[in-house]
């Protein structure tokens, strides 16, 4: 029983790890656009509205 309890802990920590090594890692230098998800704007309606404001450059890492 312990044995299986260590197997399926194992299992679901190695799931654990990989689903979190799997973020995004940006350098400096590269090139990302700006997303309005959580950015209040003052128009009406956002249906027609751009999804991105535009494209930046990565300067330094903080």
């Amino acid at each position: 029983l312990k044995d299986e309890f260590t197997f399926i802990r194992n299992r679901i920590n190695r799931y654990y790890d990989y689903t979190k090594s799997l973020t995004l890692i940006f350098k400096e230098g590269d090139k990302i656009y700006f997303l309005y998800y959580n950015i209040k704007i003052k128009r009406p309606n956002n249906k027609f509205d751009f999804k991105k404001i535009k494209l930046f450059k990565i300067i330094k890492k903080i």
